[in-house]
């Protein structure tokens, strides 16, 4: 088993990176310990795989960012389907059922926000094309809050 605690880092640029422009700008970091409650509407956005063909395992993946949105789930129910996870680091989200929306393989390190805040980071997906049964899984950006301002102290 795989353990999803602590999968998130930081990357520091040398320059200053041009932000304001229509599709770049900052964005807000969580209060603390922020509660993540099950039906919060989530951004997500990545560049994975937007299809995948048996049996010859064609993929394509995908030459523009995607954008979607998803809901969160109840704690109970993500860690019955990531037992492995310590509840205090993580939360699932999932598309709409039937909407065809949800993470792929390519996507882990994007964001989930809500109201212009980073809730999670995408840590863990079993899709390809939007079949798994379980939900995406996401580092709960709030619990290391503490930890980031260590490193970064102009927030």
């Amino acid at each position: 088993m795989t353990s999803h605690e602590n999968d998130i880092g930081l990357a520091q640029t040398y320059w200053q990176m041009a932000l304001g422009r229509i599709n770049a700008d900052k964005i807000k970091l969580p209060e603390p310990d922020m509660l993540v409650n099950p039906g919060m509407e989530l951004n997500i956005s990545g560049w994975g795989i937007i299809s995948y063909e048996k049996p010859n395992d064609k993929i394509k993946w995908s030459e523009f960012l995607q954008f979607a949105t998803v809901s969160t789930i109840d704690q109970q129910q993500c860690l019955k389907d990531y037992p492995e996870s310590s509840k205090a680091y993580i939360f699932c989200a999932r598309g709409e059922e039937g909407a065809n929306v949800c993470t792929t393989v390519g996507d882990r390190g994007g964001p989930a926000a809500n109201n212009r805040v980073l809730l999670g980071i995408i840590i863990a997906t079993f899709n390809i094309n939007c079949d798994s049964p379980k939900p995406d899984l996401f580092s709960d950006v709030s619990k290391y809050i503490s930890w980031i301002k260590t490193y970064i102290h102009d927030l």
